[in-house]
């Protein structure tokens, strides 16, 4: 039977996979479903994690940031530079004769090697490799935060193609059930107790169960592909020699009763985007201590060597000559410069901790809101399963009351279809108990088992 919620998460599904553009590199010379012929939510993950081409993008991010922390260290280092130089002077010469004058060049080569170390700098130097240190661990996070976001597609997804596998075999029982009424109302017209009428309906409610049917395997097809998108496969959709693993009931711990306060404190210490947002308040706070170096002189050491001859490239002991400096600058007046960035810096850091703050209230609201969608959808599957149970009861019983006679095709009708409505609901309560408990255990940001 096809629901306004099936209808919109084939959209979904839809719209997901019109944006892919199947990604090939090494990866793809790998099946990542070879030897598996049931497909279950952990592996669909692991696969997911390994393959997702966007993960890889983020994982890239975390390489460019631990490169920008080994370019911060390089200050403490000393600089080392060589260099050479050619360089040919034309002078006139008042030669012999009066009236002439000759032009000789005088050639001049020139080497050297130079080491400039700066000694302090006011604590600047630190605290920029400590940002970039903090940017390297945001960096980090941000890669955990893209995995959650893509466990989270991926299991609505994945629970979506569930749901459309529960209604294809709701759509299969409803076709079946009124073919064999079909066939009996044949029967009857032939024997002359039966109506065309009766026939005709039983025609029509067949091929209303075909329909449900065919929209029913739409939606599952539309699922594996936007479920082959976030999984990273080549072929951009799970090919149909491998079976999702059937919808099963969690172990009734599983889904008790859990406590709001330590989930929202777990919440707090394990989400990756709030440990971004913490991070991004540490190197805030780095970033105004940088700021504050400004204040302090700097001082550096030089030491070179340097060579010089004329006339020819023969350089001999005698040309050469060994320097040592030390140098001590601090700027007296900057035009305000200074008040500025620390000011700005302040402001950046201030800005972080409210950014923070906010975090911290959305991050318990959506634990809250998680912990509110399952107990409704532990009560809906309760309500569901056994209404689901009365209503195929009522309609078995008013099926034998139309085949004795006793009751109209109407009522018999109205039996299917309240029954078909009940098991949708009841399909639909199922998966959703499921992704309830699956969405709470996002929201308190338990860590995804990574290949």
């Amino acid at each position: 039977m096809r629901t306004g919620i099936g209808f919109m998460f084939s959209w979904m599904c839809l719209l997901a996979v019109a944006g892919w553009t199947p990604v090939v590199g090494e990866s793809a010379q790998e099946d990542p479903l070879a030897g598996i012929q049931v497909l279950d939510l952990a592996n669909a993950e692991r696969i997911a994690l390994k393959n997702n081409p966007s993960l890889a993008a983020a994982a890239e991010r975390v390489e460019q940031a631990k490169a920008l922390v080994t370019q911060s260290r390089s200050s403490y280092w000393p600089q080392v530079a060589g260099s050479a130089s050619y360089s040919s002077i034309w002078q006139d010469e008042t030669s012999d004769v009066p009236g002439f004058s000759v032009s000789s060049p005088q050639e001049d080569y020139r080497v050297g090697v130079n080491a400039t170390w700066l000694a302090f700098d006011g604590f600047s130097r630190k605290c920029s490799i400590l940002q970039a240190k903090y940017g390297e661990d945001i960096q980090v996070r941000a890669l955990w935060e893209a995995e959650r976001g893509i466990l989270s597609a991926l299991a609505s997804v994945y629970f979506g193609a569930l749901l459309a596998s529960e209604n294809i075999a709701i759509a299969e029982a409803d076709e079946a059930f009124n073919l064999r009424q079909l066939e009996e109302a044949k029967l009857r017209r032939q024997v002359g107790t039966g109506s065309l009428s009766d026939e005709l309906n039983f025609e029509v409610r067949v091929n209303s169960a075909r329909a449900n049917l065919i929209s029913a395997r739409e939606d599952n097809r539309l699922a594996l592909a936007a479920l082959g998108r976030l999984m990273g496969l080549e072929a951009g959709i799970v090919p149909k020699g491998v079976a999702l693993a059937a919808l099963k009931e969690p172990p009734a711990e599983a889904m008790g009763p859990t406590d709001g306060s330590s989930l929202i404190e777990r919440a707090w210490g394990d989400r990756p985007d709030l440990l971004q947002v913490e991070l991004l308040v540490k190197q805030a706070e780095a970033g105004v201590r940088n700021a504050k170096g400004d204040y302090y002189p700097e001082a550096a050491v030089s030491a070179g060597v340097e060579g010089n001859r004329e006339s020819s490239m023969g350089f001999e002991g005698e040309d050469f000559r060994e320097t040592v400096s030390l140098s001590l600058s601090y700027d007296l007046f900057n035009g305000m410069r200074r008040k500025g960035r620390i000011s700005e810096a302040r402001a950046t850091l201030r800005e972080a901790e409210k950014n923070l703050m906010a975090a911290k209230v959305n991050v318990a609201s959506e634990v809250q809101e998680a912990l509110v969608n399952l107990e409704a959808a532990k009560e809906q599957l309760d309500l569901q399963t056994a209404n689901a149970r009365l209503v195929e009861k009522n309609r078995d019983l008013v099926e034998k009351e139309y085949t004795a006679g006793q009751t109209s095709l109407v009522r018999l009708n109205e039996a299917q279809r309240d029954l078909l409505t009940a098991q949708a609901r009841l399909a639909v309560a199922r998966v959703s108990r499921q992704q309830s408990w699956n969405a709470l255990q996002l929201a308190t940001g338990a860590k995804p088992k990574r290949p």
